[in-house]
């Protein structure tokens, strides 16, 4: 891609901050080069500043309705889903949600269960990512990498959701990256 900021091609470009991406003045001349972790991405102009804005998007096409997301970025924007935060838990009446705001963004390394309201979620960022999930989300708790069914039992007698139920894993669970796992002890009554 090549983008031109202001009148000429050699208005320079660096010194401008995007996740994972670094600006390369190859010659000093205000030619850059962009390196880009593999991805996709959102490229924005704004015509009042004259500048050009990159964020990275996350898309998950999801074909159940519920389900969970965890992502070690935070949001600008988010389409094609309600998120929420557990509240607590009712072993007799179920899972109570705190619907996030749409206008709010979504926090780094914070899992939340999601209701899909398209057949792909995006969301929008730009910001470094961070190393761990968060802890403590009312027992809601993240993974940014696959959890095996071998992997000592992390899963066992936790709360996953999955085909649009909410039910108790057992040894022959998985749980793909990005998604979360409730831990029934750590969510209030």
């Amino acid at each position: 891609f090549k983008f031109k900021y202001g009148d000429t091609w050699s208005d320079g470009v660096e010194n401008h901050n995007f996740p994972g991406i670094k600006w390369v003045d190859d010659d000093e001349d205000g030619n850059s080069n962009i390196t880009l972790p593999a991805g996709i991405y959102d490229f924005y102009y704004k015509k009042a500043t004259n500048q050009v804005y990159i964020a990275a998007v996350y898309l998950r096409d999801v074909t159940n309705t519920w389900g969970t997301i965890c992502l070690p970025h935070a949001s600008t924007s988010f389409s094609g889903a309600k998120f929420y935060e557990v509240s607590s838990l009712d072993p007799t009446k179920g899972l109570w949600l705190d619907e996030i705001e749409a206008e709010a963004q979504l926090v780094a390394g914070k899992p939340y269960v999601f209701e899909a309201t398209a057949s792909t979620i995006k969301v929008t960022y730009t910001d470094e990512a961070v190393a761990t999930p968060v802890e403590g989300a009312n027992g809601l708790t993240g993974t940014f990498t696959d959890i095996a069914a071998a992997e000592d039992g992390v899963l066992v007698g936790n709360y996953i959701i999955g085909g649009n139920k909410v039910h108790v894993a057992t040894a022959q669970n998985d749980l793909p990256a990005n998604r979360a796992y409730i831990d029934a002890a750590l969510v209030p009554n």
